[in-house]
């Protein structure tokens, strides 16, 4: 079942909650913003359109919904690590002790909790305070250290205690001898601590129907929060409504029968804790916001949802995704911060929600709903679909090395099916790229598409044209335009396509992921090559020789990188590095086929390199001062102001307590650890991703056919060099440009392998029409 959270962000004023008190006697402080956290571990949209009472349905009615995704660090409990990565706003995993939140003097096996705190935190707990330990936050700060996320728990618990606020826990997850307070996890501040809150038995009521025996007492739970905001400094109560993570637990003890029944009557439950809460608090409206976030499963997107405040009903979205009805999981702290309007302590990876007004008759929540199932669908069919494409590549390469083995004496039948799997396999970027126009889904539709269509394409490229080798160029054209044309009309291909960029993955959400940017540095960087030589066989531009098609190839490989870095068009980093360095590689080539003296080629050559880096640095720069900016920016911006020991404006970063990194060399050295993280993140990822994905055999295949069809018995990469100079150009600056993309993407063997690929095919399909022409 999917994990969800139910924020609801509350800003409470005295008027509208002076007129109706609540039956529990609430009454909230002029201006005061306080928020209320509901933890429901298992709430559906689809399930609560039938289950769910009157008062969650008025709730979902009146609310801007979106999904979520879900990832988390690897290594922990699901629930556990969910809520640890939606209270530091970057991925964290968390195993069973984080879920230990006790009062200090509660006893655990034979010790109380402020003693065990004291052990491993070296801290001593206020007993008289009432205030609620996590007893796993040593293991759990040192996992989000040890993690490439860098993730530091508490963050919002922290906030508030710097702004002079503070946070209540209520309810728990608890089933039999087992230990679950994710609700503790939420509010606790830098140092593992809740101010006060009820997370013990006095939230559950004896149950002999409901899974475990208990049940959450919802009336108990809402006078609960209740008392938690009559404290003036309390503005955060997380509740954990844990009746649905039981039910998870206990469903495989279920029949099919008793499960249904089981299910309603959580929503039903759910539906009475709404209820009971808006008597305290009140219903949505403009001071005060109710917010529905799920983390869910590490491989579904859970729904989230807020009534009130500026948020009418419809979809959501954020900076972070840039796609209407989507936000992330690490979102959620910034927007609950910002709704407070408390200044966040330390940086995170999320960004505040926004909303976006429904259409008339829009069923919003339907919609939300059928999107999940679609991204998921696309999600399970992108492993086996890529697989299957990446098995078909490597096929492919090694038939035309047994083709060139053979050389003139292949039969003619391996001859012609090698064309033909040449052909089909370079055509099948575009057709995974245009597969959602189709509305292709699944594994079993997409695999038919993709067989038939490129099957379709190459025979009808072989029956047209004599030369693999054009053809494969004019695929990579194809395939070029399309991307780009895709990119700046939106990029609506990218984000649904299995060779774009995956919601539920979440390694991005907008632009042109690291697949589609390998494919349209090299479809652009060959075909182009390809144009020129075309001309210059054509006989009617004698003057248009190697040089000026590799300076063409050049100058438009460098627009490619403005387009790549633009935050609003490519937002990949990698890929302007990439594309600039391809373009560099190239000017270089222009610079050492001219007349210039050696000095002037070395200046030219420098000059080329300082330009690239400027690009880069100025895309960057100018990304991070834009009022939204991309991933790109905020990370060069986190990196300018760590090393600042500062904001722009004044405003100063607030730092956890015992971190001196405010100014000077500390400052400084702060920045630089941030760099230090990022490119420690990177290559990790690299060593992952060489070991255990498929693209590594791509990346293998191609590196044994280019250095066989460079040895001296076939001398076809000499005579390929020798007949077309400017393609020859371009398959090396495409293969610089592979080796700089494998360096500076986090999967950068991916985009190592996609930047060579039409290169490589290219230049297989003129080994194959030389082996045609000895043949004949």
């Amino acid at each position: 079942m999917t994990a969800a959270v139910l924020l609801c962000a509350v800003r409470v004023q005295a008027a509208p909650l002076s007129e109706a008190p609540g039956k529990f006697g609430f009454e909230p402080p002029s201006r005061r913003r306080a928020a209320i956290v509901i933890i429901a571990d298992g709430f559906s949209l689809r399930q609560a359109r039938e289950p769910g009472g009157p008062t969650l349905h008025s709730f979902l009615d009146s609310a801007s919904i979106g999904i979520a995704n879900s990832r988390t660090a690897d290594g922990g409990d699901r629930l556990l690590s969910a809520i640890s990565t939606l209270g530091a706003g970057r991925r964290m995993a968390a195993r069973q002790w984080a879920g230990y939140g006790l009062r200090g003097d509660e006893i655990i096996g034979s010790e109380r909790a402020r003693d065990i705190y004291l052990r491993r935190t070296g801290l001593k707990a206020d007993v008289s305070s009432g205030e609620i330990l996590c007893l796993g936050y040593p293991e759990l700060e040192i996992m989000g250290k040890d993690s490439p996320y860098q993730g530091r728990p508490g963050l919002i618990g922290e906030s508030l205690r710097l702004a002079g606020l503070a946070a209540a826990a209520v309810g728990n997850s608890d089933a039999g001898e087992a230990m679950a307070r994710p609700a503790v996890i939420l509010a606790m501040d830098a140092s593992g601590r809740v101010t006060g809150g009820a997370v013990g038995p006095e939230a559950n009521a004896l149950d002999p129907g409901a899974p475990f025996g208990i049940s959450c007492d919802v009336f108990r739970m809402a006078q609960a929060v209740a008392d938690a905001l009559t404290d003036l400094q309390v503005s955060l109560v997380a509740v954990d409504f844990g009746d649905m993570n039981r039910l998870a637990r206990y469903f495989p003890n279920l029949s099919a029968e008793a499960r249904l029944e089981q299910v309603s009557e959580c929503y039903a439950r759910l539906d009475r804790l709404f209820g009971a809460i808006f008597e305290v608090v009140g219903p949505p409206s403009d001071d005060v916001a109710y917010m529905l976030v799920s983390p869910g499963e590490a491989s579904t997107l859970g729904p989230v949802a807020i009534a009130g405040w500026q948020y009418a009903a419809g979809m959501l979205s954020s900076d972070t995704t840039r796609r209407e009805g989507l936000v992330a999981n690490l979102d959620f702290a910034a927007t609950l911060l910002e709704g407070l309007g408390v200044p966040e302590a330390w940086p995170n990876d999320g960004s505040p929600m926004i909303g976006l007004r429904a259409r008339d008759g829009q069923d919003v929540a339907g919609e939300l709903a059928d999107m999940a199932e679609s991204l998921q669908t696309a999600a399970s069919s992108r492993v086996p679909v890529l697989g299957t494409f990446i098995g078909m590549v490597v096929v492919a390469v090694f038939a035309v090395l047994a083709v060139a083995l053979l050389g003139a004496s292949t039969p003619a039948l391996l001859v012609g099916a090698t064309r033909f799997l040449l052909l089909a396999v370079a055509v099948q970027p575009l057709l995974l790229l245009l597969a959602p126009i189709f509305r292709v889904e699944g594994i079993g539709a997409t695999l038919f598409f993709i067989a038939i269509g490129s099957a379709a394409i190459s025979a009808a490229l072989l029956r047209a044209f004599p030369s693999c080798m054009r053809s494969s160029a004019g695929i990579a054209f194809a395939t070029g335009v399309a991307i780009l044309a895709d990119a700046l009309s939106g990029g609506a291909l990218a984000s649904t396509s299995l060779l774009g960029h995956s919601a539920i993955v979440g390694a991005r959400y907008y632009g042109i992921g690291n697949e589609l940017m390998g494919a349209l540095i090299g479809s652009v960087a060959i075909s182009l090559a390809a144009l020129g030589e075309a001309a210059r066989r054509g006989g009617g531009t004698a003057s248009y020789g190697p040089s000026e098609t590799l300076a063409v190839v050049a100058i438009v490989m460098g627009v490619i990188s403005i387009l790549l870095g633009h935050s609003g068009i490519g937002a990949n980093f990698g890929g302007m590095v990439t594309a600039a360095v391809v373009a560099s590689f190239m000017g270089r080539m222009v610079v050492s086929r001219s007349g210039l003296s050696r000095r002037a080629k070395v200046g030219a050559v420098l000059a080329i390199v300082l330009l690239a880096i400027a690009l880069c640095a100025g895309m960057a720069w100018i990304d991070a001062l834009g009022a939204r900016s991309s991933h790109i920016g905020r990370a060069w911006r986190l990196l300018i102001e760590r090393s600042r020991g500062g904001m722009d404006g004044g405003d100063e970063i607030a730092f956890p307590r015992g971190d001196d990194s405010g100014s000077g060399p500390a400052a400084t050295s702060a920045g630089l650890d941030r760099l230090a993280v990022i490119v420690w993140r990177k290559l990790g990822m690299n060593m992952r991703l060489l070991r255990y994905t498929d693209w590594t055999r791509v990346l293998l295949a191609f590196l044994v056919s280019l250095t066989v069809l460079a040895g001296k018995p076939f001398g076809l990469f000499r005579r390929f060099r020798d007949d077309y100079p400017a393609l020859h150009g371009s398959l090396l600056g495409a293969l610089a440009g592979a080796l700089a993309a494998l360096i500076v993407n986090d999967s950068g063997v991916v985009a190592c392998a996609t930047v060579a690929m039409m290169p490589t095919l290219t230049l297989l399909g003129y080994v194959v029409d030389e082996i045609v022409a000895q043949r004949a």
